[in-house]
Parts: structure tokens; C-alpha cells; sequence
């Protein structure tokens, strides 16, 4: 442990790791779990370093900054200037807390880091954009849409089977037994259906 007191380039990496770990929290929607169990406990290791070797930590609050303007950019979408602002924020941060240092192993992965973490965040945020554009995939709305087979009508309601379940549901007035029907929507555990095209 006396490694991890004596080592600024060890430090960064746990002040990058609590960066990574909360981005990929609040990628998907703000919860709790283990990517945010990380970013607290290498927050809690990177300030224990700071407080052991007498670092500067005034410049980490631009790093603070930089990350959250990328998580508030994950939910609003790409906006240039947001983007460049907390770029250089995390950069400035970065490199003036491990220039600070004067060790030049932590600098020179606070430089890669001012690279890196700018296009990590990008795939980061494609990624983000491809769940929230993603049909459900469970519970009832991962049904609308889909195609079903009924298998039992009468004046606009009966049955119909997806995927081996019987769904109670209403519709056309006449729909034939083998009918293809989508459905359409849900209220309670009944569903919604029109003929398929």
C-alpha cells in the first residue's frame, strides 16, 4: 500500500478510473452500481494519495467540470461547444495536476489521457444513443410491434398467440382464427392489435 501513497502516476489513475467509472454509471441512466461502486472507491483511493504525498488537487475541479458537462452531453445529444469546453476542462485539469506533480510518468499519461478520454467518450456517447434509440426489449412495450397469430375472435376481442403466450385482446370487429395480426398497444396485461400489412 505504501506504492499507493508514494506514486502520482498511481494517484491519476485512480482520479481517471473514478472518471471512467462514473461516465459508463450515467451512460444508460443514473443508478448505482458497480461502475459507480469503482468511481467511489478510486475517488476515495485518489484522495487518500493526494492527501498522503501534499499534492496540489486545485486543478481536479476542471477535471470535475469536463465530466460533467460529457454526462450532461450523454442526454442532450452532440453540442460542439459543449463538447470542446469540457475537453479542454479535463485536459487543463489533467495536465495541471500532474505537471503539479513534476513526475513525469504521471504527466505522460495525463496526456494520453487528454487524447483518449475525448474519443472514448465518443464511442461512449454512440453507444449511449444506440440503447436509447432501441426498441424495448422487455416487459410490455417490447411487444408493440410486433406480430402475433390469433388464435380466437369474436366482435372485436379474443386471443392471440405470441411466442407460445395467449394474450387477451381487442381490434377489428372480424378477424378469421390464423389471422396476422401487430399489435398496436396495451392497457394492463390486454393488447391492442391490427391486421398486419
Amino acid at each position: 500500500m505504501n506504492v499507493l501513497i508514494n506514486e502520482p502516476a498511481i494517484t491519476y489513475l485512480f482520479v481517471l478510473a473514478a472518471v471512467i467509472g462514473l461516465l459508463i454509471e450515467i451512460a444508460p441512466g443514473p443508478t448505482f452500481g458497480i461502475p459507480a461502486a469503482l468511481a467511489l472507491g478510486c475517488t476515495g483511493l485518489a484522495a487518500w494519495g493526494i492527501t498522503h504525498q501534499g499534492l496540489a488537487w486545485w486543478p481536479l475541479p476542471f477535471v470535475a467540470v469536463g465530466v460533467v458537462l460529457w454526462g450532461v452531453l450523454l442526454w442532450t445529444g452532440p453540442r460542439p461547444g459543449l463538447i470542446v469546453t469540457a475537453t479542454v476542462a479535463f485536459a487543463f485539469g489533467s495536465l495541471g495536476f500532474t505537471i503539479a506533480t513534476m513526475n513525469v510518468p504521471a504527466i505522460a499519461i495525463a496526456a494520453l489521457a487528454s487524447v483518449g478520454a475525448p474519443l472514448g467518450f465518443a464511442k461512449l456517447r454512440a453507444a449511449t444513443g444506440s440503447l436509447r434509440t432501441m426498441p424495448p426489449q422487455t416487459g410490455l412495450d417490447s411487444l408493440v410491434g410486433r406480430r402475433a397469430l390469433v388464435t380466437q375472435w369474436s366482435h372485436g376481442a379474443g386471443r392471440v398467440e405470441l411466442d407460445g403466450a395467449y394474450w387477451t385482446a381487442s381490434g377489428p370487429d372480424e378477424l378469421d382464427r390464423g389471422a396476422d395480426v401487430t399489435i398496436t398497444g396495451y392497457e394492463g396485461l390486454h393488447v391492442q392489435v391490427e391486421r398486419s400489412n
